[in-house]
């Protein structure tokens, strides 16, 4: 049955892509440990580019999927797991394997996206307490004696990102 071929592609093609995605993240993120910052700019561009391609093949997954409910006959609601039974027995194995690369690919990148998100806000946590401490005056908000909120004079702050 080709619509259940091409259903199976479109997990594959999808969870490889998936994992291509994690492990952009996980680069930017040794790159980042190494203060690279140049080379950070061609991966994030690299993650665009794969998140583009990552909706297209969506698209192309729920649309192959649409199909195979369709050609076997299952509500437009079915889940995957409510169409399997309606598959021959040996087909069942192949897209039960598909489905499980899918949602590993998932998982790894919501881990890599986790320990990404982690450890910049680690940073960030840190230099907001650096910067607290060097500039105290930009801590919080400053009050007027009238109890609203005063705009405090904008110091400039120059970062090196060769740190």
């Amino acid at each position: 049955m080709k619509e259940l071929k091409l259903f199976i592609k479109d997990m594959k093609a999808e969870a490889a892509l998936l994992n291509s995605f994690a492990r952009l993240e996980d680069e930017m993120q040794i790159l980042a440990g190494n203060k690279k910052w140049e080379g950070i700019e061609p991966v994030i561009q690299n993650l665009r580019d794969r998140s583009h391609k990552l909706n297209n093949i969506e698209e192309n997954r729920c649309a192959s999927f649409r199909a195979l409910k369709q050609k076997l006959g299952a509500p437009l609601d079915a889940t995957f797991l409510k169409i399997l039974p309606l598959l021959p027995v040996e087909a069942r194995d192949e897209m039960l394997t598909a489905y499980r690369e899918l949602k590993i690919a998932v998982f790894s990148v919501k881990g890599a996206t986790a320990r990404l998100t982690y450890y910049f806000r680690s940073i960030e946590e840190f230099f907001k307490k650096v910067l607290g401490e060097l500039f105290p005056h930009r801590k919080g908000k400053i009050y007027a004696k009238d109890g609203k909120a005063k705009k405090v004079p904008d110091d400039t702050l120059l970062l090196n990102k060769q740190l």
